[in-house]
């Protein structure tokens, strides 16, 4: 089976634990509860000892950087929980409240087409790989949108 994986990284504004980050686990689980009854979504990465499934940053030098993994059955219905009227739209909107412009030449945002389990139950278990985000965000920097991985834009 193969499904939609979206990888994104953004540059926080302050370590999370300041009163900047207070309400944003309450904000978070209203937007995964409200992702996980979306159409089209899978599930989402909780590798890490973070219940929100937050991704930690890879680099000493990158402390502040968060991260985060989903699937999804379709570039559309992630589309639309992303930027749409739900929570996660609204945080999007008002991303610079916590949130820095992105200052790296990598790209913050990439998705690409992947393998998922089938279940005997018929149903789909997502196979989450941060060795393959990280190699598509590098793809993408380094060629450009194809048919491998992409962001929102056209595809080559």
């Amino acid at each position: 089976m193969i499904v939609l994986y979206a990888y994104n990284e953004a540059l926080m504004r302050e370590p999370m634990g300041t009163p900047l980050w207070k309400d944003w686990p309450t904000l978070m689980e209203r937007a995964n509860i409200q992702a996980e009854n979306h159409a089209g979504y899978l599930g989402r990465y909780r590798g890490e000892d973070d219940p929100l499934g937050y991704i930690a940053p890879r680099f000493p030098q990158e402390e502040l950087i968060m991260g985060n993994l989903s699937a999804w059955t379709n570039k559309r219905d992630l589309y639309d929980y992303t930027f749409g009227a739900g929570t996660h739209g609204g945080l999007v909107k008002h991303r610079s409240r916590w949130f820095e412009p992105w200052p790296f030449e990598r790209p913050h945002f990439v998705m690409w087409w992947g393998k998922a389990r089938l279940t005997a139950g018929g149903g789909i278990t997502p196979v989450f790989d941060l060795d393959t985000a990280m190699l598509m965000q590098a793809q993408l920097q380094i060629h450009g949108p194809d048919a491998n991985c992409f962001g929102w834009g056209r595809q080559k």
